[in-house]
């Protein structure tokens, strides 16, 4: 029986066990493995819900594009009806589509590391969900659509993608025109920052997009809390924030507090 097997079925997306295996893989926690296995189940089991994963994952599979932000809130609102919380229903809807991604990479010769850097990036997710709201899901699961849409990779500690520059700027002698492409870095949030992986990284990353996007030059671009100036008053100087945030030159500032939440 291809639902009860532990084989991954393209025409069906994932089974709870695949989903499971592939979660025990990348050393997601007990509890979120059982309330994520209890929802999908749920999803599964109710024809509606059941109907919209095989639909996108039909379509995923065979290469067409749609709105993940728009599919994953039909799952959302729909999975009530099956008693899942919206935040469930739409982390699921990635994991739902996370061996098509997985099987794609591999085509392309993309290492696995990206795509066991991007399950990473969802645990984290999970981990502040549970944290915020006690539930093992996402409320911001609209970031994972740029994986998808694979305009984001996990390369090392970071994620990035690229962006255009949204000004001229000038900067430690080096001048960034409006629209050139940018490599735009993102933190996931996995435990330290070290030098030693941070710089790995960059590197890794710098050739990355040098091949896939031929880049003339390679400038990294961040917008983060993780540069805000006032760490300095009371954060170690060889601490990973800091050292990350001197590897920038600061262009402009905004000040924010949307993001106290994270800390």
């Amino acid at each position: 029986n291809k639902e009860e097997s532990g084989r991954f079925c393209p025409e069906n997306g994932m089974n709870t066990l695949y989903l499971s295996e592939l979660m025990k893989k990348e050393g997601y926690p007990n509890e979120c493995i059982s309330s994520l296995i209890a929802d999908y189940g749920a999803l599964l089991g109710h024809p509606v819900t059941k109907g919209i994963l095989r639909s996108y994952s039909e379509e995923y599979a065979a290469g067409k594009s749609f709105s993940f932000y728009d599919a994953a809130c039909l799952l959302a609102e729909q999975g009530r009806q099956a008693g899942v919380h919206p935040y469930a229903s739409e982390i699921l809807f990635y994991l739902h589509l996370a061996p098509i991604l997985q099987e794609d990479y591999r085509k392309e010769g993309i290492p696995d590391r990206y795509f066991s850097g991007m399950m990473q990036g969802i645990l984290c997710k999970l981990y502040e969900c549970h944290g915020m709201y006690d539930i093992w899901g996402s409320f911001v699961s609209v970031w994972f659509a740029r994986f998808f849409n694979r305009s984001l990779y996990a390369i090392g500690r970071f994620e990035f993608c690229l962006m255009n520059s949204p000004a001229d700027y000038e900067v430690c002698g080096k001048r960034v025109k409006k629209g050139q492409p940018l490599i735009d870095v993102h933190i996931p949030s996995r435990g330290r920052l070290s030098e030693q992986e941070m710089v790995a990284s960059y590197a890794e990353a710098a050739d990355f997009f040098k091949k896939r996007a031929g880049l003339p030059e390679v400038v990294f671009h961040c917008e983060s809390w993780l540069l805000a100036d006032f760490h300095e008053e009371f954060l170690r100087e060889d601490g990973g924030i800091r050292l990350f945030a001197h590897r920038y030159a600061v262009v402009e500032r905004t000040p924010d507090e949307g993001d106290l939440w994270r800390i």
